[in-house]
């Protein structure tokens, strides 16, 4: 198979490759309709945020492979304490002219049949489940697939990523790679009341897919031949560090965003992993444990959150 290996620095510096569809390994080379990609704009001191939250992972959940979620911590709602905006949030926030929150953008689309909030791309929440019936209708002329290993000793990610057109642009695309942390325990109004799923006996909230860091840049890196049949593929490494901005990482709770874009706006389609640990012997992790006694007593309230570091759906423990 005709690869080759980037680190995530040099994907900013290097163009991209094209190659014949007889190495493709995971992307598949026939029409598929586009998946629906979320960019939702929160904040911890949105009050309406949680409900966005549910509502956006309800989609997930009835389309299960064909979603990507990316929730963006970003505007006057989010503060910089706790330590969850990036750098690359602002922009898309703006060019989505976002004038309410929570607000999203689905496939950066501003064309869709929906009501949208002031000439971007922002919708409100009520109209993203319109939106993702009407995007699950199109076909998409790219497809995307990624396959991520993640070793915990180094903490180098190792990324395969393939792309196939199964029909022509007008080009250059962009990809984009996005590193995305789940099980991020932290303040959040109203959390209680509009998703108490996500809400911790504390009164902490659980925030998921929050967007940490673009590996390739502000707007994704070109795809220059983007003709019918042409193929591409890269094995991009990168070493995700201890913390990003401040918060810190944990490493089994993060997840890779990719899609294929016509410039800064319009995604084709996308795809979405959860990172898998290559050097792990252990299928369950314990995250936390909690009791509401802290004396001698026959009975007791405990909480117990467990992970899944493996590859099958756990059943029982």
């Amino acid at each position: 198979m005709n690869r080759i290996l980037y680190t995530a620095a040099s994907l900013f510096a290097v163009g991209l490759m094209a190659f014949s569809a007889k190495s493709q390994t995971i992307v598949s080379t026939s029409p598929e309709n586009k998946n629906f990609v979320l960019e939702e704009y929160t904040g911890v001191n949105c009050q309406f945020c949680p409900d966005g939250h549910k509502r956006a992972q309800e989609i997930k959940d009835s389309n299960p492979n064909d979603v990507v979620l990316m929730n963006i911590h970003v505007g006057s709602f989010a503060p910089n304490n706790p330590p969850y905006k990036t750098p690359w949030g602002a922009a898309i926030d703006n060019q989505a002219a976002v004038s309410g929150y929570p607000a999203g953008s689905v496939n950066r689309r501003t064309d869709l049949n929906v009501d949208y909030q002031s000439g971007g791309s922002a919708m409100s929440r009520g109209e993203w489940q319109s939106a993702a019936t009407e995007i699950f209708s199109e076909t998409s002329p790219v497809n995307i697939a990624i396959d991520a290993s993640l070793d915990t000793a180094t903490r180098e990610m190792t990324l395969l990523v393939e792309v196939y057109y199964t029909s022509s642009t007008n080009g250059p695309d962009k990809l984009n790679i996005a590193l995305l942390q789940n099980n991020v325990k932290g303040p959040q109004i109203d959390g209680g009341n509009f998703y108490p799923e996500m809400r911790y006996p504390d009164g902490d909230y659980n925030h998921m897919h929050m967007l940490r860091e673009l590996l390739t840049g502000q707007w994704g890196v070109d795809l220059n031949n983007t003709t019918q049949n042409t193929f591409w593929d890269s094995t991009i490494t990168y070493t995700i560090p201890n913390s990003y901005y401040g918060l810190p990482v944990s490493l089994l709770d993060m997840e890779v965003a990719a899609f294929v874009s016509d410039g800064q706006e319009n995604i084709y389609t996308g795809t979405q992993e959860f990172l898998i640990p290559s050097n792990l012997s252990w299928d369950m992790d314990l995250t936390s444990s909690s009791s509401t006694n802290d004396f001698c007593s026959s009975t007791t309230d405990a909480q117990i959150n467990i992970s899944n570091t493996g590859n099958s759906t756990i059943t029982s423990f």
